[in-house]
C-alpha cells in the first residue's frame, strides 16, 4: 500500500492507544478505508460520523479469564457499515505525522481512519 508523506505512519501505538485514538474521533465525520495489508488492495471504504456501537464484551461476571474485549464502531446511520476492534486481532497501529490519519492493522487488514474533508 503506497503511502503519501501526509499518510506515512511515524508513531507506533499499543492496542489501548489505538482505542483511545478512535474514541477521540467519535461523533466526527470520518472516512474509513480497509486494505489487504500485504497487497495494498482496498477492499472497502465507508464514511460518516463515527459512533461506538453496543459493547459486545461479556460482562465481567460472565467473562472467562483471558477473554478479550470487543469494540464496535460504525458510521452509517443504520449501523450497517462499521468495524470491530479486538485485541486478539490487533497487530499494530500508528498515527501519521500530523495525527490526522490513524492506521490500525487487524490480522491481514489495515484500516485507515481519517477526517472526511469532503464532509467538513
Amino acid at each position: 500500500m503506497p503511502e503519501s508523506p501526509s499518510r506515512a505512519i511515524i508513531q507506533r501505538l499499543t492496542f489501548e492507544e489505538a482505542l483511545t485514538g478512535l474514541l477521540g474521533m467519535l461523533d466526527r465525520a470520518v472516512r474509513v478505508s480497509a486494505f489487504i495489508t500485504d497487497r495494498g488492495v482496498m477492499v472497502c471504504r465507508f464514511r460518516g460520523r463515527l459512533h461506538q456501537g453496543r459493547d459486545l464484551t461479556a460482562s465481567e461476571q460472565g467473562r472467562e479469564s483471558g477473554e478479550e474485549e470487543f469494540f464496535y464502531f460504525w458510521t452509517a446511520e443504520d449501523g450497517g457499515a462499521g468495524f470491530f476492534l479486538a485485541e486478539r486481532d490487533f497487530v499494530t497501529a500508528g498515527w501519521n505525522a500530523d495525527r490526522t490519519v490513524l492506521a490500525v492493522r487487524l490480522g491481514p487488514v489495515t484500516l485507515m481512519v481519517e477526517p472526511d474533508e469532503e464532509a467538513l
